[in-house]
């Protein structure tokens, strides 16, 4: 168990920062979709990498103090990756040098490739719903409706900075001179700002 925890501590930490840029890059979004596959293999991904950074700089740089080294690895990762280990990297024509400038085979590399595939999977997963809700709202709402109703969402808001702000995006919104891409950014405003359940409460007599 002693081999195993560090491991494990360094492995927590790597889902812990993959949950946390999830949520960063997807907001309130990202809620419906924790099962999804990509989401998982994303969160996998992260884990096994931070356990893998961990296992070359303990067994093969020979660092000690597994415990701290597990959490300040399975933190900092994706920087140690950035560094310049490679897997592969060809000869020049010497045979005797690097070659520098032909291909080579990152670690960082490898991670952020998968890692993009995985984000670029869900970002059209939750683009491809949210699209959905949004032609349901310009069908159903008026430009008029909608700016009534977000300004009384945006009036009783607590958070005074979130209040200004989107009171400042919903006047610059309203003053767009093109109908079409005023209206559609309406919706928008009110898919970021409002509950989803909200919102399809009030589609809900439309859709009948």
């Amino acid at each position: 168990m002693d081999m195993i925890w560090p491991f494990i501590i360094c492995g927590l930490f790597g889902v812990l920062l993959a949950v946390m840029e999830l949520i960063r890059t997807f907001g309130k979004w990202i809620g419906r979709y924790w099962t999804n596959r990509y989401v998982l293999s994303l969160i996998g991904l992260n884990a096994v990498t931070a356990m893998g950074v961990f296992a070359f700089m303990r067994y093969v740089l020979g660092v000690q103090s597994d415990v701290w080294l597990a959490i300040v690895t399975g933190i900092t990762f994706p920087t140690i990756l950035r560094s310049r280990f490679t897997f592969y990297r060809p000869l020049g024509k010497s045979k005797a040098t690097i070659d520098v400038d032909g291909f080579s085979l990152t670690v960082d590399g490898w991670y952020r490739n998968l890692q993009n595939l995985c984000y670029e999977e869900v970002n059209t997963q939750i683009a491809s719903e949210r699209s959905k809700l949004l032609t349901r709202l310009r069908r159903c709402l008026t430009d008029k409706k909608m700016i009534e109703l977000l300004r009384d969402h945006i009036a009783v808001e607590p958070m005074v900075e979130k209040k200004a702000e989107h009171a400042s995006l919903l006047k610059t919104i309203s003053e767009l001179t093109d109908d079409e891409e005023r209206h559609r950014q309406l919706a928008a405003l009110m898919m970021d700002i409002m509950l989803e359940s909200a919102i399809k409460q009030l589609l809900r007599g439309c859709d009948k």
